[in-house]
């Protein structure tokens, strides 16, 4: 598992913070800021929006970002060193007071990458934001929603956005059941399944997934949500809504374990080399020196290597899931 860097708890604003109602917030997949930043920054200033997330900024740690700040707004990023693409941003209004809470390290190694935010009412009320992308190639985002279940229950509003690769319109998809399944234990609802990304083929076919999602606590708390009428960059439209923020106490969550007194050997691996077998056959990999044609010439050498670690991680997960599921703790009779 990816490391992940802790900021320590100060505003990065020195803006008081204000009592606000309503939310104005806006996401996409941006798909290269060097292509799409102009008309980003058009959408983001006609729209007077609180809070822009974008993913796939393609930012690098040598990149000078000063060309891609906006008047008016902080601009919070992470970014990828190691492979092209990927990285994750934030614009949020300057006179919101934050923090910046936790975010991935810059080394990309398959898995997904986010950070997280927090923002603070007058009333005191606090915003726990998530940004989260997700490649098509990297694992489950396990790491993000095991922070996420540590935090969440310290803020009254908790909103998630980001390409996460899973297309949630689709139960074929490998991903959805599991996603679905901790979000129901993390309390935690999808706003929309509607298509998000759109692609054309040269025959004129279209291939339409649910990619970016919008995830929150309450979705009465969301308001005006919509879509682009046609797709905005990279074939991704760009999502709006407003959040009416909630001056209600965050309901309690409740804490699932896995009962690993229930892992047997005799059960356990015969799971885990199903699981290895199916990612690597998805993926085109082999742990051993093989003839190459076979897996298409990608034997599991240098630069594959984190994938394949990425594939026998999310195996051992799935595996557990099966034999020694999440669960809620029942408390102990007395006797």
């Amino acid at each position: 598992m990816p490391s992940v860097h802790r900021f320590n708890s100060r505003p990065l604003s020195k803006s008081r913070p204000l009592v606000r109602k309503n939310l104005k917030i806006g996401c996409i997949n941006i798909n290269r800021f060097s292509a799409n930043f102009n008309l980003l920054e058009q959408r983001i200033l006609s729209g007077t929006y609180d809070i822009v997330s974008v993913v796939e900024t393609f930012l690098e740690s040598s990149d000078n970002i000063s060309p891609f700040h906006i008047a008016g707004y902080n601009f919070l990023h992470c970014h990828r060193r190691g492979k092209e693409g990927g990285g994750v941003g934030l614009y949020v209004r300057e006179e919101l007071a934050i923090e910046k809470i936790v975010a991935t390290e810059s080394i990309y190694d398959y898995t997904p990458e986010y950070q997280i935010i927090s923002i603070k009412n007058a009333n005191n009320m606090k915003l726990l934001f998530a940004t989260v992308y997700r490649s098509p190639e990297a694992g489950y985002p396990e790491e993000f929603f095991e922070v996420l279940y540590r935090l969440q229950p310290l803020y009254d509003n908790v909103i998630v956005t980001g390409d996460f690769n899973i297309h949630v319109n689709r139960p074929g998809d490998q991903h959805v059941g599991r996603l679905i399944k901790q979000l129901e234990q993390l309390s935690l609802h999808l706003v929309s399944t509607v298509p998000t990304n759109h692609v054309i083929y040269h025959d004129g076919s279209i291939y339409e997934n649910c990619l970016d999602l919008v995830i929150v606590r309450d979705t009465s708390l969301i308001e005006s949500f919509s879509r682009s009428s046609s797709p905005f960059a990279a074939a991704h439209d760009f999502i709006d809504f407003e959040y009416k923020l909630s001056h209600e106490i965050a309901p309690a969550v409740t804490k699932f374990t896995r009962d690993f007194r229930r892992v047997r050997t005799e059960t356990f691996a015969p799971l885990v080399e199903r699981e290895i077998s199916i990612g690597f056959s998805r993926d085109g990999l082999s742990l051993f020196v093989v003839d190459e044609a076979a897996v298409g010439g990608r034997v599991v050498t240098r630069a594959l290597l984190d994938l394949a670690v990425a594939t026998l991680s999310s195996a051992l997960l799935a595996a557990a899931y099966l034999v020694a599921p999440l669960s809620a703790p029942r408390p102990a009779s007395r006797r």
